[in-house]
């Protein structure tokens, strides 16, 4: 890759993968071409250094390269570990499978282990459907779920819309307004499902009673509460999983990005043991590379570093940091800056409208400063 020319991996990037990208990079003189990477930097092929704020959604919670998941990774190779088969005992799967569990914020000890977060979302919608046998599923404006069928469908018209339109029975209300979700919810209502802290809306962060008052209306019509902690499991907000600053028990928690230590792609829903019935044929859900043993051996390291005291001591640390620092540039440029949002290192700073947003981004890029722009709230800088 260092190696490489910096212009023909462009010129080929637009011609074989994603054309529309490479435009909007190129309007705002913003292409960066990943190189040489570690830690907390990305070295462009041009030879500059950027600081990675965006953390590609969670994926590198760890950093770039983290040595100790690079060795889990030769182990389990030196091993003569592969892919595997989902048709197999495993005791790799069953080891992280078990240890996933025990971190759980609530009892769900069933793990379907999955490819990526979008697969992993639609086997949560599906199995719900299945469980309740309802069709309909609440989610919020402005979230992301992935881009699989049912993930997209939960999703932000923005990404649902161009792929299929709206499927029947998902319905969105606006995220952070518990009173209309209560509203929603009713006898006729498979699942809800919810990211703890939206990153495409611009990381904002619910009320205290906010989760706390959904699952009283799940309870009551007897739907499934979903939490998808793809961007803010594994320790990022200060706590292993977001939902327990909150002190709820969802049925059902997805884990995707960070699982992966940013080396082999794996993720998982866990579930309480209430969809056993369902669950029973054991081929409710399953693709060739859900789980591989490469994949499971990375991400047991990655649960072994972020459940410990002092990782998650330190992403506290690192975060009243932060909290001093974004709370000062709030405060310095009142005409420009609207606020920030904060939970742990899940932040997003809030402008007052896109433009400036817009200028303040190709700034830090300008900068050495690799963010992006929440999808679904352009004013707010992830």
């Amino acid at each position: 890759i260092a190696t490489s020319s910096r212009k023909r991996a462009i010129n080929t990037f637009a011609a074989c993968v994603s054309l529309g990208k490479v435009r909007l990079y190129r309007r705002y003189n913003m292409l960066l071409v990943p190189g040489e990477r570690k830690g907390a930097y990305i070295h462009d092929l041009n030879g500059r250094c950027f600081v990675n704020f965006h953390c590609n959604g969670g994926v590198f919670n760890l950093g770039h390269r983290p040595e100790s998941t690079a060795q889990a990774l030769r182990d389990a190779l030196a091993a003569k570990m592969d892919m595997g088969s989902w048709c197999a005992h495993n005791p790799i799967r069953e080891r992280f499978a078990e240890a996933l569990a025990e971190t759980m914020p609530a009892p769900l000890p069933r793990v379907l282990l999955c490819a990526s977060a979008s697969d992993a979302v639609d086997a949560a919608i599906r199995l719900s459907m299945t469980h309740t046998k309802r069709a309909k599923v609440v989610s919020a404006h402005g979230g992301y779920h992935g881009s699989s069928a049912y993930a997209v469908a939960a999703g932000d018209a923005r990404f649902r819309d161009p792929v299929h339109g709206k499927l029947p029975g998902f319905v969105q209300v606006p995220f952070g307004n518990a009173a209309a979700m209560e509203r929603e919810i009713d006898s006729d209502s498979a699942a809800v499902i919810l990211e703890t802290i939206p990153a495409s809306y611009g990381m904002a962060i619910p009320s205290d009673d906010y989760f706390a008052r959904i699952r009283a209306a799940c309870d009551k019509h007897g739907a499934i509460l979903i939490i998808d902690e793809t961007q803010t499991g594994l320790g990022r907000t200060g706590k292993l999983w977001a939902i327990e600053h909150w002190g709820v028990a969802p049925d059902a928690l997805i884990t995707g990005k960070g699982t992966s230590g940013g080396y082999y792609p794996i993720a998982a829903a866990c579930f309480s043991d209430r969809f056993d019935a369902t669950l029973k044929s054991g081929f409710f859900h399953y693709t060739e590379s859900a789980g591989s043993d490469l994949g499971c051996a990375v991400a047991l390291r990655v649960l072994e570093i972020t459940n410990t005291p002092e990782f998650l001591e330190n992403v506290n640390s690192r975060a009243t940091q932060f909290e001093r620092w974004l709370a000062d540039l709030v405060k310095r440029y009142p005409r420009h800056l609207h606020s920030f949002r904060q939970k742990g290192l899940v932040m997003a700073l809030v402008f007052r409208d896109e433009a400036t947003s817009m200028a303040a981004l190709k700034s830090m890029s300008d900068h050495g400063i690799y963010t992006v722009y929440a999808a679904n709230d352009k004013r707010a800088i992830q």
